[in-house]
């Protein structure tokens, strides 16, 4: 097998996957996904190069810092370890067993007929996450009413907390179901795991809500709050 070389789009996604789960179990192909302890938040990639081998990485963190240690890696697969090096200088970076991994699940969610669809721009999710750690805010709730999108994110324990609000922009707010006027509610941790970037963000009759980015090929359904 040829040398396999890790991609800027492929390193960027897997960090980021790395504060989802810091564990992981990579198939072979391009479609990867990984699972947040509790299984609130399921993070699914399209890279841009087919991963060669199936993978148990127990410490993505760790793996990731070693493919950093060098500036222009290759990968090669063998059967107990990946042999990471560049000139004369490798390392054997051992498989991890996948039972010790806490794998996504196989089966697909829906995101077929959602009842409004809205984009949150990265400006936006970058101040929301801001004001969310400034004031310590442990939960988000996007409103739907009357075809408005309200985003608040507060204390759910204390009425009298702070709060952040945002109005989502209407040009960007698409109503599917005309009577849908629902809320639903996430975690800030949860959130606070997109990847940086703009989102086209789904919501319907679902227990999840369905973030895709605009830019990477990257997508996360995250669990609402009952």
């Amino acid at each position: 097998m040829a040398s396999f070389a890790v991609s800027d789009t492929t390193n960027k996604i897997l960090r980021n996957f790395a504060g989802v789960s810091n564990s992981i179990l990579l198939v072979e192909g391009q479609v990867q996904k990984t699972v947040a302890s509790g299984k609130s938040v399921l993070a699914i990639a399209e890279l841009p190069e087919a991963w060669p081998k199936e993978t148990g990485i127990y410490d993505l963190g760790m793996f990731l810092g070693t493919l950093s240690s060098f500036k222009q890696p290759g990968i090669e697969f063998d059967d107990d370890a990946m042999v990471i090096s560049q000139g004369r200088s490798r390392v054997r970076y051992r498989y991890s067993d996948p039972s010790t991994i806490l794998t996504a699940p196989n089966k697909s969610l829906k995101t077929d007929n959602p009842a409004v669809e809205f984009t949150l721009n990265e400006e936006t999710l970058t101040r929301l996450k801001k004001q969310c750690s400034l004031l310590q805010l442990e939960s988000v709730t996007f409103s739907v009413e009357d075809g408005k999108v309200l985003v608040r994110a507060a204390d759910p324990k204390n009425p009298a907390s702070h709060a952040f609000e945002h109005e989502v922009e209407d040009e960007t707010i698409t109503l599917h179901d005309e009577d849908y006027s629902e809320s639903r509610t996430f975690k800030t941790e949860y959130l606070g795991m997109l990847m940086d970037g703009s989102y086209r963000v789904s919501l319907s009759d679902w227990p999840y809500g369905y973030f895709q980015h605009e830019a990477e090929p990257v997508s996360y359904f995250i669990v609402a709050q009952s």
